[in-house]
């Protein structure tokens, strides 16, 4: 019998075993579900989170949970690569727990949400932010005990008709919202549990990056007092010393990273806990200064990754990063001798990518490990929805050669460009990896997909 107090929160698993030897490792908690979860709780909901790769639920397992919780509500957050386990675990649930709403939410549905409600076991689909939206349909389904048809933000589907309701204003006052549940997580089997998130949205254009799918183009930040206050919070009760900040470009915002740097420099850490305060964070080569990277280190960064992205200054002119090769070897020249360890990814290929500016960002790259790089680490171009280089692929040159999402997992070749097929591409991207291999780097993304999807049936 279904409790309409329950809500159960579900990260989809990552398909394929390949992909998840390389997925694993580097799964960071999922911060979303965790802020949609305590926007609940405080609401009166209980709730439920499970992270399906890190805790390797398979169907039986997923029957458990649902036969023992009778959640009204199940909520599934997945991206491109891990939609169609999306749709498996919704079949799943409907299966076991046929009067439950199945919602779908992530980049992925936020753009494709025809394609997920397609099928007769997905009722529902958040676009955008989820945590007003989640909360309201939550809230609607608890009260009327069916499927509500007029949530802003979301898409339903009634009968044999899909209602698209207007996207939701995105959140302006970040402050506002509670710290992610972190205590329904099983932070002990991340490799890196202290995840935080200071803003929200990213300014820059970069034709391949999903992030303005969800968020667009609007950078909203969080105070540097709330940030502070939620690294403090997570070293009382959870004990974590070691951060990763999750924004696409923690130093978008000077002022507010120079708040954020005093405000870890005063923190306060237990005795009994013996280990100082760490932290890394991503970035722009035209967003630091040596100053500025000083006053990081200070405050307990080790580590700064900077999106390089080409060698060809060319490709990063046509791509609008609006950053020089120039800028790249000064952050990471200024970051080593600021005591930050530099890390770089970049992208192959880019739409006008030849053998030529291949050639460059191979003499660029024993440039940077010349200067002190630590890391470079190269990915595949994946046309993800609602991308730039998705929308304009065929003004573009770019051939996408298979629809099936389980091979958008940066690593595996699914498309041509205008000068260069798959073979050479796979030569390229191989030549990537073992370079940055041997001179420091490590191999990421899978390189095949098996047949076997972790035990769910094809929807």
């Amino acid at each position: 019998m279904i409790d309409r107090n329950h809500i159960l929160l579900l990260q989809a698993p990552t398909p394929g075993p390949q992909n998840r030897i390389v997925a694993k490792p580097s799964a960071i908690p999922p911060l979303g579900l965790g802020y949609i979860a305590s926007f609940l709780l405080n609401d009166g909901f209980e709730v439920r989170i499970s992270d399906m790769d890190v805790e390797d639920v398979n169907v039986r397992e997923l029957q458990q949970i649902l036969e023992s919780f009778s959640p009204i509500v199940v909520g599934i957050s997945t991206t491109t690569l891990t939609f169609k386990n999306g749709l498996r675990v919704a079949k799943t649930v409907k299966h076991f727990l046929p009067t439950c709403i199945v919602c779908l939410g992530g980049p992925h549905v936020t753009v494709n949400y025809h394609e997920a409600l397609n099928y007769p076991f997905v009722d529902i689909v958040v676009r955008g932010e989820g945590e007003i939206t989640f909360l309201e349909l939550c809230r609607a389904a608890a009260k009327e005990n069916k499927l509500p048809l007029n949530i802003e933000g979301t898409a339903v589907r009634s009968k044999d008709e899909i209602i698209t309701l207007p996207r939701r204003a995105r959140i302006i006052n970040l402050d506002a919202l509670p710290f992610p549940a972190r205590h329904l997580m099983p932070l002990h089997l991340y490799n890196i549990p202290g995840t935080i998130l200071t803003s929200r949205g990213c300014p820059s254009n970069c034709g391949f990056c999903a992030g303005p799918v969800v968020m667009e183009r609007k950078y909203i930040a969080r105070s540097a007092k709330n940030v502070i206050a939620e690294v403090q919070m997570c070293i009382d009760k959870f004990r974590i010393t070691s951060f990763y900040f999750v924004d696409d470009t923690m130093t978008h915002d000077t002022q507010r990273l120079m708040d954020i740097c005093d405000g870890l420099r005063q923190i306060k850490i237990p005795p009994s806990i013996t280990r100082n305060l760490k932290w890394t964070c991503e970035s722009r080569a035209d967003a630091v200064t040596p100053e500025i990277l000083q006053d990081m280190r200070s405050a307990g960064c080790t580590t700064i990754q900077f999106g390089m992205e080409s060698g060809s200054q060319q490709l990063l002119d046509q791509l609008g990063k609006k950053i020089t090769l120039k800028q790249i070897e000064n952050a990471v020249i200024w970051s080593r001798e600021a005591g930050i360890s530099p890390v770089l990814s970049m992208v192959f290929p880019h739409p006008n990518e030849t053998e030529k500016t291949l050639q460059e960002t191979f003499n660029f790259i024993r440039r940077l490990y010349e200067i002190g790089a630590e890391k470079i680490i190269p990915s595949l171009l994946t046309l993800f929805p609602g991308t730039r280089f998705m929308d304009q692929r065929e003004k573009l040159g770019i051939k996408l050669l298979t629809n099936d999402t389980e091979e958008y997992n940066l690593g595996t070749p699914i498309l041509t460009t205008r000068y260069l097929d798959l073979n050479s591409i796979a030569n390229g991207y191989s030549q990537l990896l073992m370079l940055t291999q041997n001179l420091g780097g490590n191999e990421i993304g899978g390189i095949g997909i098996d047949d076997e999807q972790n035990n769910f049936s094809h929807p």
